[in-house]
């Protein structure tokens, strides 16, 4: 039996037993925020105050101070997060969990996360290994007070928490990282399209792999010259879901000209997995050399994405093929050595033992060519012998030092320094600085390809044809400062324009989300925090106001007997492409756009394949998007009739198989078929899987929202149940105008502790797109605080 399941058990033990031991147990590592308390290992006093939100602003005479306060409240408020956290990072969940989480376990020690991230942060400047250090002291300061008094999660699985290490954590930017790797899932389902398609047709459902419109750089930038290979239990899925992985996001800045306040101004909202606790933890540190505030990651002492008083930056994915299987030559006979540019080379291996809770350990040995790990024993049938290069582990780039340096940043030319570090982290970092530039700059290390100049298919790894040569230089990354339009964005659409220099991916985004930004962006001369609120929170899906119009002069030509169609297509006429939770048009359009993707190409893909390209959401809609472009109409003709099949006869085939689905599931009563019905959301906690008991204790939702996949306010659901599953994980506006009424929201709240009020506390202003406000200053910080906590050495 799982551990996850005897939690469950557990938590119905507790329940049971009621009144006073769960009171206890769940009260028992609420933190203190208010008072005076002894915390060896600081050099000086540090004081902590919370706002009503539960916001810590640390004030401290020293950097390290400041590292080790913010260890301090991750700790009190996050604990069990880190705690999970370290354990997938550095590929050790089955100590705590047991044998059902060994598939991650293997994954993430191939890839070593946590070795790429110690021999990073072992090369780091100094300054940056001494935060860690005193960060991690904070975490262990706290866990010490506690004397045991851990909180539930630790109890119901029966674990402890070891002492945190300066570089226990390092590897969290490997795993998070990895949800930007789209290679390990896309090769090979691309291999697998060209293998039925041939390569001309195939690449035709990648037109953008040359650069597309609309693109984040629009012209050349000054600068410039669900096939699963790896299969994880509903277990592992779902504490994964709770940490970090970068999906996409949106991002703009407005110059002064175009705001209302004659300030420049910012926003972001990346979209990640929603959980329990969130992904973010937000704090301001404050010390007489370095003042920065925004969103941390429980575990890492750094400022990811926020702002100091100078400069305010957010992020996009970038989209980067970030990696590539290489098909090896193994010897025949020799199974140490490997083809390598046409001489045999050593395989090296290093061995990892696999402690498991509950049985007994296994001993994995990852064997290494000179492009990587050797991966086919993660991948089910997979018989060559692949090995997987990654710009994580690639890279001579460190990351860790490019936060840190991005934290301290003052102006567009350190800005760029800092970023000029990345190498995984690939992004699109929007800017905008108190003397009223903006920018847009392209980070992250983009491998330079020999031979086959774009990292879809496998490449050949024994004559040194196809290798990886280095890294475009940062210099030739594109960037664009202060155009003369007053604006930048970018929502992980094409990066330029065809066409591009150099490969970047095939993994775009479709563009409703960038075209509508624009649009909203462009309607007013001036723009205000307000307008850049009410964009975040748009749920106009650019792609429905298009394609309902023709989806109902389909049937005008040839009308339908049956009512509740012709109810449906009545909803359709009236809807003006927003997705709003109460209306019925767009669970209408929502299960028609699932059904015209098979319609049109289930056909000619198979319906495994076809099945395994559209779970790769943004890859389908842009498919589906090119099919109604003109010149592409024979994907509507179905390959095995005689006749030819137009796109018309598609939308009435699509329609109709929708509205018989919907009238099975909803009934016949078409105006009660509300989008919130089916379009809901629900932040799960991860120990939540193993039992509906413990989702009843730690659970929020499900709730209807409006939005989906491919609106600005990114709610993507899952296919087959529209449950939503991804989406902004927080919401910020910066105004420079004003640094006393930064605008912050996030789904959850700061807590991760059940019986916090911050526990789930902002979760009805995400919901309706709204802020808090969040202070800068000292005194404004001090008259909205709930708490003064001060830590003594």
């Amino acid at each position: 039996m799982g551990r996850l399941k005897l939690a469950g058990l557990a938590a119905l033990g507790l329940l049971v037993l009621g009144g006073f031991g769960v009171q206890r147990l769940f009260y028992r590592a609420l933190p203190q925020v208010d008072g005076r308390l002894r915390a060896p290992g600081l050099a000086a006093p540090v004081e902590v105050l919370r706002d009503g939100w539960g916001v810590p602003h640390i004030y401290a005479q020293g950097d390290d101070d400041a590292y080790f306060a913010l260890g301090y409240v991750h700790a009190q408020d996050r604990l069990f997060q880190m705690e999970l956290s370290r354990r997938v990072a550095q590929g050790r969940l089955s100590e705590l969990l047991g044998p059902s989480t060994l598939r991650t376990d293997r994954l993430f020690r191939t890839m070593d996360f946590h070795g790429v991230g110690r021999r990073m942060l072992a090369r780091s400047r100094p300054e940056i290994r001494s935060a860690l250090a005193a960060y991690a002291r904070g975490v262990n300061a706290w866990v010490e007070r506690l004397d045991g008094r851990l909180p539930p999660e630790f109890v119901l699985l029966g674990a402890g928490f070891e002492p945190a290490q300066p570089d226990d954590f390092v590897g969290l930017l490997g795993y998070m990282t990895w949800g930007l790797n789209y290679s390990w899932h896309f090769d090979p389902l691309y291999e697998k399209l060209v293998g039925r398609l041939g390569p001309e047709r195939a690449a035709e459902l990648f037109p953008y792999n040359g650069g597309g419109r609309p693109s984040v750089y629009p012209g050349a930038p000054a600068g410039l010259p669900r096939l699963a290979l790896f299969e994880t239990s509903p277990q592992e899925r779902g504490l994964l879901e709770s940490l970090p992985s970068l999906r996409g996001s949106n991002n703009w800045a407005v110059a002064p000209q175009r705001s209302a306040s004659g300030q420049a101004l910012l926003a972001n909202d990346p979209h990640l997995s929603h959980g329990l606790p969130g992904v973010w933890y937000e704090a301001h540190l404050v010390t007489p050399s370095h003042e920065v505030s925004g969103m941390t990651m429980a575990g890492l002492p750094l400022v990811i994405l926020g702002h100091n008083r100078d400069v305010a930056w957010g992020f996009t994915n970038l989209m980067l093929d970030a990696a590539d299987f290489f098909v090896e030559k193994l010897h025949p006979t020799d199974p140490g050595l490997v083809m390598y540019k046409g001489a045999w080379v050593p395989i090296e291996t290093r061995t990892e033992t696999l402690r498991v809770r509950g049985g007994p350990d296994e001993t994995l040995v990852v064997r290494s060519t000179p492009h990587g790990p050797l991966v086919a024993d993660l991948m089910g049938p997979e018989r060559r012998a692949l090995s997987y290069r990654w710009t994580y582990a690639a890279a001579p780039s460190n990351d860790v030092e490019a936060f840190y340096l991005l934290d301290r940043a003052r102006n567009w030319d350190d800005f760029r320094a800092a970023l000029s570090r990345f190498g995984a982290v690939a992004q699109n970092a929007a800017y905008a600085d108190r003397h009223g530039h903006i920018g847009l700059q392209a980070c992250g290390a983009i491998p330079r390809l020999a031979g086959a100049t774009q990292g879809t298919l496998p490449r050949v790894g024994w004559d040194g044809s196809q290798e990886w040569d280095g890294f475009w230089p940062f210099q030739d990354n594109p960037f664009v400062l202060d155009p003369p339009e007053g604006l930048v964005s970018s929502a992980n659409n094409p990066t330029l324009p065809p066409p591009s220099p150099y490969y970047i991916s095939s993994q775009w985004e479709p563009v409703d989300r960038i075209t509508r930004i624009r649009e909203l962006l462009a309607a007013k001369p001036r723009l205000s925090l307000d307008d850049l609120a009410r964009i975040q929170s748009d749920v106009t899906l650019v792609t429905a106001r298009e394609l309902a119009p023709q989806v109902v002069a389909a049937f005008e030509a040839e009308p339908d007997p049956d009512p509740v169609l012709r109810a449906a297509l009545a909803e359709l006429k009236r809807f003006d492409g927003r997705m709003l939770a109460e209306d019925a048009a767009p669970t209408i359009f929502a299960a028609f756009y699932r059904r015209l993707f098979y319609v049109v190409f289930e056909d000619e893909l198979g319906p495994g394949l076809a099945a395994a390209y559209r779970s790769r959401a943004n890859l389908s809609a842009t498919m589906l998007r090119v099919a109604f472009e003109p010149g592409h109409e024979r994907w509507f003709d179905l390959v095995d009739t005689p006749g030819l099949e137009t796109r018309e006869q598609a939308l009435r085939a699509a329609l109709r198989q929708a509205v018989h689905e919907l009238e099975r599931e909803l009934g016949p009563d078409v105006p009660r078929w509300a989008w919130g019905r089916l379009h809901t959301l629900e932040l799960r906690h991860p120990l939540a899987r193993a039992s509906a008991l413990l989702g009843r204790v730690f659970d929020l939702g499900p709730v209807p929202v409006p939005g989906a996949t491919s609106t600005v306010d990114k709610m993507e659901y899952d296919e087959t149940s529209f449950r939503v599953l991804h989406g902004p994980s927080f919401r910020r506006l910066i105004d420079f105008a004003d640094l006393n009424a930064v605008r912050s929201v996030l789904p959850a709240g700061q807590s991760g502790l059940r019986v916090s009020r911050h526990y789930g506390d902002q979760f009805p202003l995400w919901l309706s797109g709204r802020h808090r406000l969040l202070r800068m200053d000292r005194a404004a910080v001090e008259a909205e605080r709930e708490g003064r906590l001060t830590l003594v050495p």
